[in-house]
C-alpha cells in the first residue's frame, strides 16, 4: 500500500514546487526602477524649454510639450491660414505644388496629433500603474497586469520619442514648403500682408506668453491646462490668497498631493497624478489652510480636467469654528 503513495507524493512535490517557480516569477520592480519609469513619465517637474528641439533625453512629458507646441504653433496656424486665403481669394485656387504642400502638412498634423494622445495615455499609465503597483489593495494576481501595461507604455514611450527625433527635419520641412508654396501661390500684395500678419501674431502670442510666464511660476499653466486643474483659494473680498497650502486626496486611487498658492491664490495640479475615470472627473478630498485664516476642508469635490474651482477663507478671529463644513463644495449648515 505504501508503494502506491510514493507516485503521488512525488506528484504533490511538483506540484508544489510549480507553485514556488510560479510565485517567484510574478513581477518585482525595484525602488531604482520605479524611479525610472516616474522619470520617463515626466514625474520629476522637468519642463520643455521652448525652441529647443526634440531630443532622446527628452520624458513623455517635455515630448508632450514640445509636440504640443509645435502642433499649434506651426502646422495648425499654417492650416489656418491657408483656409483664410481660400474664404479670401476665392479666385485664386491652390495650385497643384501648394496643393500636394498642404496635404503633406495635414498628414503630418495626423501623424503628431497621434503621438500627443498617445504620449499622455502612456505617461498616465506608468504614473497611475506605480500607484496600484504599490498599493497594498493590489493583488498579486492583479499585479503582472498592472506590470505589464506599465513596462507597454514604457516601450511605447521610448517608441515614440526616437520616431519624433528621427523624423524631425521632415516634420520641419513639411512647415516649410507648405509655407513657401503658399508664398509663391498668394504672391505680390497679400504676400506682404500674411508676411506681416504671421509675424505679428507670433510677436503677440510671444508677448502673452511672457506675461502668462511672469505672472505664474509654471510654464505649464498656459500651455497644458486640459491636463491640469486649478484650486483658486480667495478672501472674502475676492482677493487672491498667496501660499496657501492645498491637499488633495484622490478618492479614486487614494494619492495625496499638495501645492502652494501663488500671487494669483492658484494652485495647480496634474491630473494624471490624481487619476480621472473614463470621463475625465476627478472625486478628491480637499483641505486649504492659510495663515490668518480658519482652514477649510471639503469632502468630495468633484473636478474635470481643465477646470479653475474658486474657494473662499474666512478670516480666523480665534474663536471655535467647524472645519469640515462643507459637500461638494457647498456648505452643509446653510443649505
Amino acid at each position: 500500500m505504501s508503494k502506491r503513495f510514493i507516485p503521488i507524493l512525488l506528484v504533490l512535490a511538483l506540484l508544489l514546487c510549480g507553485a514556488v517557480n510560479l510565485g517567484e516569477q510574478l513581477p518585482s520592480l525595484s525602488t531604482a526602477r520605479i524611479n525610472e519609469l516616474q522619470e520617463l513619465a515626466g514625474e520629476n517637474g522637468a519642463q520643455w524649454i521652448e525652441g529647443t528641439p526634440p531630443s532622446s533625453d527628452m520624458n513623455a512629458f517635455q515630448m508632450w510639450q514640445w509636440t504640443d507646441w509645435f502642433l499649434s504653433n506651426l502646422v495648425r496656424s499654417l492650416l489656418a491660414t491657408i483656409q483664410d486665403y481660400e474664404q479670401l481669394e476665392p479666385d485664386v485656387p491652390l495650385n497643384a505644388k501648394a496643393e500636394e504642400d498642404q496635404w503633406k502638412l495635414r498628414e503630418t498634423e495626423n501623424v503628431l496629433s497621434r503621438f500627443e494622445a498617445q504620449l499622455a495615455e502612456d505617461r498616465l499609465a506608468i504614473l497611475n500603474g506605480i500607484s496600484l503597483y504599490q498599493s497594498g489593495e493590489t493583488s498579486d494576481t492583479e499585479r503582472p497586469a498592472v506590470c505589464k501595461r506599465m513596462l507597454e507604455a514604457e516601450s511605447e514611450i521610448r517608441q515614440i520619442i526616437k520616431t519624433i527625433c528621427a523624423d524631425y527635419d521632415t516634420y520641419l520641412a513639411a512647415v516649410d514648403d507648405c509655407f513657401r508654396g503658399l508664398q509663391a501661390n498668394y504672391g505680390g500684395y497679400t504676400l506682404d500682408v500674411q508676411t506681416s500678419a504671421y509675424s505679428s501674431l507670433v510677436q503677440a502670442a510671444e508677448a502673452l506668453e511672457a506675461i502668462e510666464n511672469a505672472a505664474a511660476s509654471d510654464f505649464s499653466v498656459s500651455v497644458i491646462s486640459t491636463h491640469q486643474f486649478c484650486i483658486r483659494v480667495c478672501a472674502s473680498d475676492q482677493s487672491p490668497i498667496e501660499n496657501a497650502a492645498v491637499t488633495v486626496t484622490s478618492k479614486l486611487n487614494g494619492t495625496q498631493k499638495q501645492a502652494f498658492t501663488d500671487a494669483r491664490g492658484n494652485a495647480v495640479f496634474w491630473v494624471g497624478d490624481l487619476g480621472a475615470d473614463e470621463k475625465g472627473e476627478l472625486l478628491l478630498n480637499l483641505r486649504i489652510e492659510a495663515a490668518g485664516c480658519r482652514t477649510l476642508e471639503v469632502q468630495t469635490v468633484t473636478l474635470r480636467r481643465g477646470e479653475t474651482r474658486s474657494f473662499d477663507l474666512q478670516k480666523d478671529d480665534g474663536t471655535p469654528y467647524l472645519t469640515m463644513g462643507c459637500f461638494n463644495g457647498r456648505d452643509i449648515l446653510t443649505e
